[in-house]
């Protein structure tokens, strides 16, 4: 370890900072692949703030369910567009070039953009695109809506009955507990 560290303060100074932008690339992109699928405004997935917090229900039927693409955050773009650019930047430092400056700062914003759209294909999910007819309420005329539901959720058809609820702004959509009888 010592040699290491010795080795690195050997270094020159542009060198030390691409050895540092690679050491953070690798981080971040390992704090990325952890994060794992689960999303907490998911069907079955409550985020800290929902948790114990009030919300209205509404009674309603399904009318349409399609299956969608869900984009990443931007935070997850940016972190890909973060490594990317590490990248790039180590890459362009590598070419014996005249221009050393303008090669890096080209490497850079190529291998920004390709990290970030590298991340935008390959941390895409699945969300349910659900139309719902809701029951009048008070003398109101009958109201649809749409709530775009990001993976993990439950499977939910056409003509089946829901809740949707809203807590802390967040809608959900809910299947109505079919009734089994109790086992003996």
């Amino acid at each position: 370890m010592k040699s290491a560290f010795n080795l690195f303060r050997s270094l020159p100074v542009a060198h030390r900072f691409v050895v540092l932008a690679e050491l953070v690339a690798v981080i971040a992109l390992a704090l990325v692949l952890s994060m794992g699928d689960a999303k907490a405004q998911a069907g079955n997935v409550y985020a800290n703030p929902q948790v114990q917090s009030p919300g209205e229900t509404f009674a309603g039927v399904v009318v349409q369910v399609m299956v969608k693409q869900s984009e990443p955050s931007g935070t997850d773009r940016a972190a890909g567009a973060a490594v990317g650019g590490s990248i790039g930047a180590l890459v362009g430092s590598r070419i014996g070039s005249d221009n050393r400056f303008a090669v890096n700062a080209l490497s850079a914003v190529i291998g920004g953009i390709v990290g970030e759209r590298a991340t935008n294909v390959l941390f895409r999910s699945e969300a349910q695109e659900i139309i719902i007819q809701l029951e009048p309420q008070g003398g109101q005329q009958p109201k649809m809506i749409t709530v775009v539901q990001p993976a993990p959720f439950d499977r939910i058809f056409a003509g089946e009955a829901v809740f949707v609820t809203v807590t802390r702004g967040v809608y959900r959509v809910i299947p109505v507990q079919r009734h089994q009888p109790p086992q003996m």
